[in-house]
């Protein structure tokens, strides 16, 4: 079954996927709702009755769930287009969530993140008793039904770098991406003849040695067929945006901070992801009859 936000498997060379970017503070905690997630000191800043049901209490909610429907809106139609792309024009391959957020610099920040998700999921999707005393198979199905149940993180963007948020994207698609990492290293060089091949061992060798994750240690490139960034930060428009305009316009969906990921936002960031994915199966070349 396709796999969507869900545990990450181990890659092969140039393993297919879509990619979110996701920011949490004015995302997925809005402003007014919680204090800032992440204070200057690298803390995590939530109410004291929060940080108390965090930590003992397995139903927290760190997070409103207005905006955990939205991401779960993106993640359930993306799943819902790939086991049906035999039919479309969308490609069957998974979509997974790197976290771009300065929630990242602490493990323990980033399992607060996922356990939230995972009550939430427990929440929405969790069946009557009825239901199961009814047939184990009824639990099942909402188990698997539910895109935030299991959900992990694919990765993160670099704990090291802190500049503006458009860079530390960028990084990220450079190190762990074939497509972006070859199109960086033609703009650094543009007269090296070295092979495409001999790129994408380049810049597998240079991850290993950046440690961009925690999480996770993929021993290739991704093959990444459509991405999107949910932020509120601006990572379009702006002098400090303009040296990877071009590379993220089409990419961006920005948020009001003090409302949060709506479902709206949720709608763009689906319309934004399926413009690309058709546009790359335009650009794959057809079997002859």
């Amino acid at each position: 079954m396709t796999k969507t936000g869900g545990t990450p498997p181990s890659l092969s060379s140039s393993s297919s996927c879509n990619i979110i970017f996701l920011d949490i503070d004015g995302v997925i905690l809005p402003f007014p709702t919680f204090t800032e997630g992440i204070n200057d000191k690298g803390a995590a800043n939530v109410s004291d009755n929060n940080k108390k049901n965090t930590n003992n209490n397995e139903d927290a909610r760190l997070f409103p769930d207005a905006t955990l429907q939205a991401l779960s809106h993106i993640l359930e139609q993306l799943t819902q287009q790939a086991t049906t792309a035999v039919s479309t024009l969308y490609n069957p391959i998974p979509s997974y969530v790197v976290l771009s957020s300065t929630w990242r610099v602490q493990p323990r920040y980033i399992a607060m993140i996922e356990r939230s998700f995972h009550n939430f999921g427990l929440r929405r999707h969790e069946p009557s008793r009825q239901e199961q005393s009814q047939s184990s198979s009824t639990a099942n199905h909402f188990a698997s039904s539910s895109p935030l149940l299991n959900f992990q993180f694919l990765d993160i963007t670099n704990p090291q770098l802190h500049s503006e948020r458009q860079h530390e994207i960028y990084d990220w698609l450079v190190h762990k991406t074939c497509n972006y990492s070859n199109q960086h290293h033609e703009k650094q060089h543009p007269n090296n003849s070295c092979s495409r091949g001999s790129r994408n061992n380049r810049h597998c060798n240079n991850k290993s040695s950046l440690s961009l994750s925690s999480l996770s240690s993929p021993p290739s490139l991704w093959n990444v067929k459509a991405w999107i960034a949910l932020d509120d930060e601006e990572l379009v428009d702006g002098k400090a945006n303009q040296r990877h305009q071009s590379v993220f316009q089409g990419h961006v969906v920005k948020t009001n901070s003090y409302v949060g990921l709506t479902m709206d936002d949720a709608q763009r960031a689906i319309e934004l992801l399926q413009s690309q994915i058709q546009n790359d199966n335009n650009k794959q070349p057809t079997n002859p009859n």
